[in-house]
Order: C-alpha cells, then structure tokens, then sequence
C-alpha cells in the first residue's frame, strides 16, 4: 500500500477521500493548500502520490504541480478536476501529470487510478535504479520539429493520459506511437495496433472489444479483443478519424471509464490500456460536419503530437537518406557509402509527405 497526500482546500472531500484510500491500507496526509502540500513533501520523502484540486488560493493546482515536479520528480501527481476546467486539466497533463480524476468521484476509479499510479511509480523507480534509459525509440533528423517531439515524448513519459498524432500519410506517426509507448511506464506490456479504416464498423468492434460465442454467424467460441490483448500496455488506434458514430461512444466509454461490453455480451470487462490515436484527417472538421464526436475529441486530444512532412523540414532530409543508404547497404552487402552532389540536391528539392 502507499503513502499518499491529497490536498483539497475543501474539508469534506479531503475527509472523504481519506477514507475511501485508508480503506484500501492506504496511509494518507492532508494538506489544505499548496503551501500545506509543499511543506508536507518537504518534511516527508517517503510521500508516493500527491492528489491535487486544481482551484486553491495562493498557490493553485498548475503552480504546485510545476513545484512539485520539479523538487520532488518521484512523487506521482493525480490532479482533480471538475468538466469546467477540462484544459486546465489537460494543460496539468502536459506538464507532467500522472492521470486526473473527474469530479464528481466514483470510489472504485479512485482506488484503481492511485493503484496504477503507485505501481507506475515502482516501475519508473526499478528503471531508474537500473540505469534503463527510456527513449528506445530514436528518431532520425536534427529539425527543430522532430527536437520538440522528442522532448514532449520525455516529458510525458510518466503520464498515462492519451495522445493523438496527427500529420499527413507517411509522417511517421506510428513510428511516433512506438516512440511514446517504448519511453513510458507502460513499456514492460504489450503494443497492439488497428487500423480504424481498413475494418467495416462491426468488423471493427469485434476486433476492438472481442466477441462472445454465438454473438454472429461464424462465432464459435468466445474471442478476447484487442483492449483485452493489449492490458497493461498501449493501443494504438490508427485511422481514428474513420471511426462510425457508433464505435466512437463505445471507445469514449473506454477512455471514461475503462470498461467495455464484447460484442454480444451482457458481462461488462474492464482494461488497463493507454490509448495512443492518429489521424491524418483534420478533426475539428469533422466535428462541425457531425462525423465525429467532440467529447471523443477532447478525450483523446489529451496531448495533441503534430508530425510535421518532411518537405517542411528538409534539413532532416540528409541525415535520413544517410541513415536509410546504410541500413541497406548492410542488408543487400553493398559498398556505396553516400550520395552524389546533384542525388542530394534532388531529394532536398523534393515534395516529401
């Protein structure tokens, strides 16, 4: 169990919070303010997770956050939000925010999300101690673009909130999902991709959520989805601009909730899973022509990751074709060893995706 302080400068919830987390075998500190909280993770290094409102006078739940993170990296923050102040919450995320919880709470998400987060926090210790480095996806170039990924990938390593990819075909936005899921705590489990377009809607559900045995013609036994493959790990949702209405409220469900009906059953299952989407399609604009939903949006907008075309940043383009020319040099056991002048002025020139 975990020693956890929650800071709240309404009494009640500070009191109910408590009990519902000493029930579980919790140990639980509470502060009424940031500066309560800062004193407290001063005082105490064995403190595992910090839960904090958002709403608090003088120091507000950004401000603590911004302190904590960077006096106390090990301590894992949950930040508390109500629906109003969504993109505070969101903007708490990017900086480094392990997960929020919505107000108002529902006791069992509360337990499982301080669980996850004390066990993401023992998984982030146990690599740190062991010198492992995080970034085991590297990319290719030295543009300004691809420098401001990388760093966002690291500074969000420790959150468990979902990302979308957005950028044309051919960007590289799985090689960017691999990249978030390789650098995170969920590193350790599974990676399973989908493509949202290339499936018809019920195809697709029944390889997102599985199925039970007689659910359709040709269900002979019951079959686990692709959220049941990938607990404990990161699905990444490619496509997810094509999604049918029906399929987005489920997958909302998900995100909201963790929880899914197989297709043709009546047993709700739970999962573990980080969802990382991707699209190359604009989705506020589907939004307005009601193709798409924007709560889903904002659920899965959580941090939003552009990929750039390589033509807007060329300067990548040498180091890239390099890199490329030598991998399969090795392969095919040939000796070429670079580029003419006028191949690389060609390439330069060229209109990459």
């Amino acid at each position: 169990m975990g020693r956890i302080l929650v800071v709240d400068d309404e009494p009640g919830l500070r009191g109910m919070l408590e009990v519902v987390l000493r029930r579980d075998g919790h140990q639980v500190i509470l502060a009424a303010n940031g500066q309560e909280a800062l004193a407290q993770l001063a005082a105490d290094p064995q403190i595992e997770v910090m839960m904090s409102d958002l709403r608090m006078e003088p120091i507000d739940g950004l401000a603590l956050l911004a302190q904590a993170r960077a006096k106390h990296p090990d301590v894992f923050v949950i930040i508390m939000t109500a629906f109003a102040e969504w993109d505070t919450a969101v903007r708490a995320m990017r900086v480094g925010a392990y997960n929020f919880l919505k107000k108002p709470f529902d006791n069992n998400v509360v337990r499982t999300l301080v669980g996850r987060a004390i066990a993401a926090r023992e998984h982030h210790l146990a690599a740190k101690a062991a010198g492992e480095s995080q970034a085991a996806v590297h990319f290719v170039g030295a543009s300004k673009p691809l420098q401001d990924i990388q760093r966002l990938i690291e500074q969000v390593s420790t959150t468990d909130s979902t990302v979308l990819v957005t950028g044309e075909s051919g960007t590289g936005k799985e090689l960017v999902a691999r990249a978030l899921h390789y650098a995170s705590l969920r590193s350790d489990g599974p990676m399973v991709r989908i493509n949202s377009g290339a499936l018809t809607p019920s195809l697709l559900e029944s390889e997102l959520f599985g199925h039970v045995k007689g659910a359709f013609t040709g269900a002979i036994e019951d079959r686990p989805g692709l959220f049941a493959l990938a607990d404990g790990g990161t699905l990444f949702l490619d496509e997810v601009g094509e999604l049918a209405v029906e399929t987005q409220a489920k997958l909302l469900r998900v995100l909201e909730a963790g929880e899914y009906l197989p297709v043709g059953g009546r047993d709700v299952r739970t999962c573990n899973v980080r969802v990382v989407a991707a699209t190359n399609r604009d989705l506020r604009l589907l939004i307005k022509a009601g193709t798409f939903r924007e709560d889903l949006y904002y659920r899965l907008a959580v941090i939003p990751v552009h990929l750039p075309p390589l033509r807007e940043r060329s300067e990548d383009v040498p180091l890239l074709a390099g890199h490329l020319l030598a991998r399969h040099a090795v392969r095919m056991r040939r000796g070429v060893t670079g580029f003419t002048q006028p191949a690389l002025a060609a390439m330069m020139a060229y209109r990459w995706p």
